[in-house]
C-alpha cells in the first residue's frame, strides 16, 4: 500500500511512499525551518481525514498548540474528533498535565530505562481510542510525528537516545500496538548536527531528508537534500521556501 506526504511539490520529487515507512527529517539548523515540514504534513493528513499521533518532546503543550495553529491546523476540532492525538512527553517529564481531550501522558515519570515501554503503552491506548471511535477504516492512514527526536538528548543521554532508536525498531515487530493494530508511517524529526545519531537514523530510516540554510546578501537560502530513498541513485538537492503554510520548490 502506498501513500505520500500530501505536499504536492515534495511528492513530485519523492514519489509514492510505502505505508509503514520510517522517514528521518534532519533539520541541520533551525533557520532552515525543516521541522516545519512535518507540521505541514500533519495539516494535510488531518485535512484528508487520516489519523495523526504527534509525540511532543520539544515544547510546553500550549506553545505546541499555538505552533500547530500557526500552520493552519484547527487543533480543537481535530483533538475533539480524535483524528489528532498528542502524546505529551515534554510535560510528562516536568509532571505537568493539561485537561485537554486527545492529549495523552506517559504515566509514572520519565526514566531512561523504562520510558520506551511506557510510551508504547500510550501509543496502544491511542490506537484503542481510534478503534473505539470507529476512526480506523480500510483506507485510513496512520501517521506518527516524532517532534523532535533530538530533544531526547536533553532528557536522556546520547547512549539513551541510541537505545531508544534501536529498540523502537524491534518493538514494532512484537508489541501489540503494532501487531494487533495497523502500523503507521512515521516521521522522526532530528534537529542539530550530532553525527552519531544522524548516522544511526540514516541506517534505520527508509527515507532521509535533510534541510540546511545559508545566509546570503539576498537573505536566507534554504536547501533540501533527498539523501536516501528506495532505489535512489545520486543525492538530490533543491532550494525551497516556506511561506505561511505553503511549501514551494524554487
Amino acid at each position: 500500500m502506498l501513500t505520500n506526504l500530501g505536499i504536492p511539490q515534495l511528492d513530485k520529487i519523492i514519489g509514492d511512499i510505502e505505508k509503514g515507512s520510517l522517514i528521518a527529517l534532519i533539520e541541520r539548523d533551525p533557520r532552515s525551518l525543516g521541522s516545519l515540514i512535518s507540521l505541514l504534513v500533519t495539516k494535510r493528513k488531518l485535512e484528508e481525514g487520516h489519523l495523526v499521533a504527534l509525540l511532543n518532546k520539544s515544547l510546553p503543550l500550549p506553545v505546541l498548540l499555538n505552533r500547530l495553529e500557526s500552520v493552519g491546523i484547527d487543533v480543537d476540532r481535530y483533538l475533539e474528533s480524535g483524528h489528532l492525538a498528542i502524546l505529551d512527553v515534554f510535560d510528562s517529564y516536568y509532571e505537568v498535565k493539561y485537561d485537554i481531550p486527545g492529549v495523552f501522558y506517559v504515566k509514572g515519570g520519565i526514566q531512561e530505562g523504562a520510558y520506551l515501554q511506557k510510551s508504547v503503552k500510550e501509543i496502544l491506548n491511542i490506537k484503542k481510542e481510534w478503534m473505539r471511535r470507529g476512526l480506523i477504516g480500510e483506507n485510513t492512514e496512520l501517521w506518527g510525528i516524532n517532534y523532535k527526536l533530538s530533544d531526547y538528548l536533553d532528557i536522556f543521554s546520547e547512549y539513551g537516545l541510541i537505545k531508544i532508536i534501536e529498540t523502537t525498531s524491534e518493538i514494532r515487530f512484537v508489541h501489540e500496538a503494532y501487531t494487533k493494530y495497523p502500523k503507521g508511517t512515521n516521521i522522526w524529526i532530528f534537529s542539530g548536527n550530532n553525527q552519531t545519531i544522524i548516522n544511526l537514523l540514516y541506517r534505520r530510516a527508509d527515507y532521509v531528508i535533510e534541510t540546511r540554510s545559508i545566509l546570503t546578501e539576498e537573505g536566507i537560502k534554504r536547501e533540501l537534500y533527498l539523501i536516501k530513498m528506495p532505489k535512489m541513485g545520486r543525492i538530490k538537492r533543491f532550494t525551497y521556501q516556506i511561506k505561511g503554510n505553503e511549501f514551494r520548490i524554487i
